[in-house]
């Protein structure tokens, strides 16, 4: 199964979908809380940065999100190569490598 969507129509499908995802702390989305910082696409990539909902937010529940996006970019355009990465917060090192081995 490939990607049958133009780059920019893509990364605006991507942002429609992931945007909808829910923070578990507030219960507010990731739009909402203009969480998503970037989406890059090219030929075989697809990359998403995002912030945590807050500096204190739970590993957990940057994890939680990080692989919500990386499962709606599968189910979206299956076959791209995909990273999921967060900024901003204490462990984004740690909470980046749960999200890359997801």
């Amino acid at each position: 199964m490939t990607c049958n969507y133009p780059p920019e129509a893509l990364k605006n499908k991507i942002f429609e979908e992931i945007s909808n995802i829910r923070d578990p702390e507030s219960g507010q989305t990731l739009r909402e809380k203009k969480l998503i910082d970037y989406i890059h696409i090219n030929d075989e990539n697809v990359a998403v940065v995002f912030g945590p909902p807050n500096k204190f937010s739970l590993k957990s529940t940057c994890v939680y999100i990080g692989k919500k996006i990386k499962q709606i970019i599968i189910k979206v355009c299956p076959g791209k190569k995909i990273k999921v990465t967060i900024r901003h917060h204490k462990y984004e090192d740690e909470i980046n490598n749960i999200i890359s081995k997801s």
